[in-house]
Formats: structure tokens, sequence, C-alpha cells
């Protein structure tokens, strides 16, 4: 296994901060409170940026140690502090605008309180941002000396905009002054007496040329007053005309024509970033989109045939599944060992099904599967041909593949984990024995002699072994198919089921199957000792794993572990398989 779970038998107590002992309960309190000021891990941008925790404690150590009155950027403190910030501008914005159109003639006092509550935050933020570090992305350090924090801020950050949204607007619709409660506010602020001279009266009701006059909203309740705003209000905005009549006086043509830029800005806006989302969220699906496009051009260019573009086509779909991807990218930006993990999770099943990789280390299988490549084939593509050399080896990841004789004969289909052509990977110049063509869309992964080779150089006997294995099966795979060679002939030509007959073509069939020359047989078929028969065969298995010899005007393909004997008739020949013990050689046979 390439992925386990750790569990530390390891005690690691390394403590953040070494603090005195003997606390009292407002020093323990107080160092708590502090703590809540220091870079934490609870805090998502501190693994974001700093990325470890001894990372997170060294951070802790300089900011104790150098910059005791600076707010961390990534402590606890500043990350709720910047959720409540987030509550407290959502509810001034809902706040702030009812009350300038609705409540100012009214002057409720819990209208007022509530918005300078609010706005008291939003000043509270200003010097809280004072005194807040930032992070440094060009030399990726947390900036926590006073004067940067102030320059960055001002010049560089949210200054202007949080120092116009927490000023108080009041002032601009005071009606009264009451004397003995501004008096001596009023001698030191001497300069904001005009602004207040010129601010003292309440909101009139328009003159009859205001669309406000148009449905008598002046005396309609304010929830009414707020609908209906709402309501012309928005078409405005989203520049979608005027619900009721257009504007007949300067200052609400000049308020429409404003609000119509800013609308349109904003929804540009808007769609610029949803098309953004969009292309962020489905950036490989339009790449895909892409290159079929190109794909398609380049086909309709080139004239193909309307098949080779539906095959096309569909290699594409499956092979990407309407997502385009670079595979290479990906696993190039991974590390060697997330790398195994994936080709083990995809292919370690496919290796392990092979009966001769069973008894190997999993070093390497992890090694091997490494090696694979992948390959996709079509319906009806050729995978590989009989009488043709081999060089690799195939393992079905999907799909169904079917088995060929050489003469075109279906054998049997091969599903998924299943292999073929493993023989190739431990005998030189070795010829296919038959064909493999696709039947539906398959994946196939292929290992490659030249680089099996390379892998199991440095294990000399399990290499043996695996050869050993891999011939015994080709024997096998071989004698079932000159067996079904020869069931196909009787039953072609309807012989007598006492003994098989196969045609003088069936010697040179057998010769395809195996790697030998046929040598030339006698004219007439002799009767034969089958003693003797049998211990010729047992000498010379013994000597050579694959041979072919003639004995008394018999043709005899031997192998290691079984034999058929071939012998002419006329024009047909006589074919007596002879199957070898599985205890060894020289010992009896079934005839």
């Amino acid at each position: 296994m390439l992925h386990v779970e750790h569990e530390c038998e390891i005690e690691t107590n390394r403590e953040d901060i070494f603090l005195l002992p003997n606390r009292n309960f407002f020093q323990k309190a107080f160092d708590t409170f502090r703590s809540l000021l220091m870079a934490s891990g609870k805090n998502p941008a501190a693994h974001k940026y700093l990325h470890s925790r001894d990372s997170i404690i060294m951070e802790k150590r300089r900011h104790l140690h150098n910059y005791k009155h600076i707010l961390h950027p990534f402590s606890i403190f500043r990350l709720f502090w910047d959720i409540l910030m987030i509550l407290i501008i959502t509810c001034l914005l809902l706040v702030t605008p009812y009350q300038a159109a609705f409540e100012i003639k009214m002057r409720l006092r819990y209208w007022t309180i509530c918005k300078n509550l609010l706005l008291s935050f939003c000043c509270m933020d200003i010097i809280i941002n004072f005194m807040t570090g930032y992070f440094d992305k060009v030399h990726h350090t947390v900036v926590m000396e006073p004067k940067k924090i102030m320059k960055k801020y001002i010049r560089h950050g949210t200054f202007l905009p949080d120092l116009l949204g927490s000023l108080p607007t009041d002032i601009v619709f005071i009606k009264t002054w009451q004397e003995n409660a501004v008096a001596r506010e009023l001698s030191c602020l001497y300069w904001l007496v005009p602004i207040a001279a010129t601010s003292m009266h309440l909101p009139k009701q328009p003159s009859d040329d205001y669309w406000i006059n148009e449905f008598n909203l002046w005396e309609e309740p304010k929830s009414f007053q707020y609908l209906h705003s709402l309501l012309r209000a928005v078409p405005i905005f989203l520049s979608a005309g005027f619900l009721h009549g257009r504007p007949k006086i300067d200052a609400d043509l000049t308020l429409v024509i404003l609000l119509q830029i800013l609308g349109s800005l904003i929804i540009w806006i808007l769609i610029a970033r949803v098309n953004q989302l969009y292309k962020s969220a489905n950036g490989s699906k339009i790449k895909y989109q892409d290159i079929m496009a190109q794909v398609k051009h380049y086909m309709k260019r080139r004239q193909l045939p309307y098949s080779t573009q539906r095959r096309i086509v569909d290699y594409y779909e499956f092979c990407f599944q309407y997502r385009y991807f670079c595979e290479a990218e990906i696993l190039n930006t991974l590390s060697p060992l997330m790398r195994q993990e994936i080709g083990m999770h995809v292919c370690r099943k496919l290796v392990e099904n092979v009966t001769f990789f069973n008894n190997l280390p999993l070093s390497l299988i992890t090694r091997i599967v490494a090696l694979l490549k992948s390959e996709i084939f079509l319906p009806n593509d050729v995978i590989v041909r009989a009488n043709q050399p081999g060089d690799c080896m195939y393992f079905i990841a999907s799909g169904t593949v079917a088995i060929y004789t050489s003469t075109g004969k279906e054998v049997c289909h091969l599903e998924d984990g299943a292999y073929f052509g493993e023989i190739a990977l431990v005998m030189l110049d070795e010829r296919r024995v038959a064909s493999v063509v696709a039947v539906e869309i398959c994946e196939l992964y292929r290992l490659d002699r030249a680089d099996f080779t390379r892998t199991i150089h440095p294990y000399p006997m399990l290499w043996e072994q695996i050869k050993k294995i891999a011939i015994e099966r080709h024997e096998r795979t071989t004698t079932n198919l000159f067996f079904h060679r020869t069931e196909e002939c009787r039953k072609q030509e309807n012989f007598d089921g006492t003994q098989t007959h196969a045609s003088a073509g069936l010697t040179v069939e057998t010769a395809r199957y195996y790697p030998m020359t046929v040598v030339s047989l006698a004219v007439e078929s002799r009767p034969f000792d089958e003693k003797q028969w049998f211990a010729r065969i047992d000498a010379w298995a013994e000597r050579t794993p694959m041979t072919m010899k003639r004995l008394g005007g018999l043709a005899i393909v031997i192998g290691q572990r079984c034999a058929c004997l071939v012998a002419p008739d006329g024009v047909h020949a006589l074919a007596y398989p002879y199957c070898r013990a599985r205890t060894g050689f020289g010992q009896k046979g079934e005839h």
C-alpha cells in the first residue's frame, strides 16, 4: 500500500509560547486575550500562507517578541472581526437608505441610535486596520511594522472608502439645535456651522411636476412608499424603461441618467464576472469544444469519409469524456509518490491478474505499473495480428476483444481485467498465435518487452520463473488452437469420429503455431509402436522445449508439456494428440 493511516506513537508536546507558571487570574486572562491577537492555526489563512505548524509557532514568537501592540492578520480576533464587519455593513446597506428616504421627518430615536451604533463599528474598523499587519505576497512574509502598515492602508488599501462610509450623515438633516447640548461642541467645531445652517429644515412636499404626486405617495404609509419607489427604481436601474411616465423636471431627469449609467456599468461588471466564473468552472469543457471544432474543420478540409469522421469523434468522446485535459502536464505537477499512487489505483488489479506476476514483490509491481501505456481502440480495430512478431502484452481496462485464429475463426471473447500477448515479454521474435480485434471501444494498457526486461533484469530468479510459466501457458494455448482447428476440419468434411482426419494444409497450419520447420513426410502411413513413440518424445522434450522430429515417416511436433503426431494418409493426414503427464517427463501419458 502506498497510502496508509499514520497513527503517531511519539509524544510531541511542543509549547507554542512559554509563559510564567505562577500567574494570577488577571494575568492569565490577559495572556488568553493576547493569544487571540497572534497567529493561530484555527484561522484558514494561516494554513494557506504559512503552510506548517512550525511556521505558525515561529510567527507567534516573532510577533510577541517584536510587535506586541500590532494585531496579526492571521489571528482568531481578526477572523471574527471580519465576519462581524460583514454583518454590520450588510445592515448599514439596508438601514441607511431606508432611514434617509422615509424616516427623516420622523426623527425616530431608535433609527438614529441604530445607524450611529453601526457607524461607530465602522470607525473602530478603521482604527483596527491601522493596527493590523498584512501579508506581502511578493516576499511571502507578514509585515507588522506600523509605518509600513499605515502606508499600505492609505495608499493601496480601502482607507478612503472606509472613511467616507463611516461619516455621521445625520448632520446634513439637522432641523433644530439644542443650545444647551451643542454649545460646547460648536465652540470647538465652529467650522461645522455653515454646513448645519444650510441643512436646518425638514423635507417639504415636492411640486406637482414630481412623480411622487402622480400617485399621491406623500401621504401614503412608509411601506407603500418604499415598495412603490423600489418598483420605479429597478426598471430605471436596469435601463428597462419607465413604468409611470417619463421625468418632467431637470432634477428628476438628471437622477434617472445617473442611475441608468450606474446600472449599465454594474450589469456589465456582473456579466463579466459571471462569464469568468463560468469559464473557470467549465474551462475543460469549453476547451474540449474548441478542440472538437478544430478536428471537424480538419476532417472537412481533408474530405474524410463519414465513417472515418464518426470514428474520430467517437475516439475523442471516449478519451476525454467531453472535457479536455492534458494528462502529461497534470502528472508532471505531482510528486513521484502521487503518480505511483494513481498508477497503482488504476492498473494494480490488471497486473495482479497475470499468472506469472502473482508472486512479484510490491516494489517491482509498482515499477511495472509505471511502465504501462494507455491505448484506446475503436470497434473493429485490429489490436494484434496472427503470425506477426510480438513485442508487448496488453491489459484490458475496459471493453471487449475477440480472439481469432489465423484462418479467421472466432474462438472466444476477453473482457475487463483480462490480458493477452504475455508470451511476447519472455520470448524474442515470437509470432502471435492469434489475432485480437476490438468488439467495442476498449481502453488497453500496453507493456513493452524492452521496458519489462529492463525492469526485471535485477531479479534473475524471478525472470526464469516468469519465463517458465509463460512458456507453459503458450503451449497450452497453442495446443487448444490446434485442436480447435482440427475439430473445425472434422466438422467441415464430416469424417469418421473414431479417427481425427485433417487436411494436408493442417501440417502447414501447425508450423505457423509452432516456431519450427515441418520436415518432409513419407508417402504412406506406417503403423507405429506407442512405447517407442512415448520414449522418443520424452527424450526429445528433455533436450529442447519446442521442436519437430520425424519418426518412421511421421511428423512429430513436441513441446515441453504436450506433443502431436501427424501421419500422411494419401491426401489427408492423421492427427494423434498426445498430452504429457503434468508430473514430469518420461511418464505414461494419454493417447
